[in-house]
């Protein structure tokens, strides 16, 4: 039997409330995180003219990204585990209940099959 060494979800949110200033998108992703057991090393990001941020939290379990296109009222998240059994369904719920996007769209790829 194969070995899954990480996974990666990715989660598109459209036609969210995106009023959020970067200091907030950054808190929600440290108690997102928290919230979840995950530990985070770093986080960075960087902030787009006219608009737009894109913020990445190193984990201890792997990586936490997010990347806004207010303009289109889209957010776009990329969680890398290498927890094994990780479920993301607590996280999908948190952040859904504060984007409240109309439409989603959710993948899960399985990384490093040996």
């Amino acid at each position: 039997m194969k070995k899954q060494l990480g996974q990666l979800f990715t989660l598109d949110f459209y036609q969210i409330k995106h009023n959020l200033t970067y200091r907030r998108l950054r808190q929600i992703i440290k108690q997102t995180c928290h919230a979840e057991g995950l530990t985070i090393i770093k986080m960075t990001g960087c902030r787009f003219a006219p608009h737009g941020e894109s913020i990445v939290a190193i984990l201890k379990e792997s990586h936490f990204a997010v990347h806004t296109w207010p303009e289109h009222n889209f957010i776009s998240f990329d969680i890398y585990t290498c927890t094994p059994n990780f479920d993301i369904k607590p996280i999908f719920n948190r952040l859904k209940q504060i984007f409240k996007p109309k439409s989603i769209t959710l993948h899960h790829i399985v990384r490093g099959q040996v």
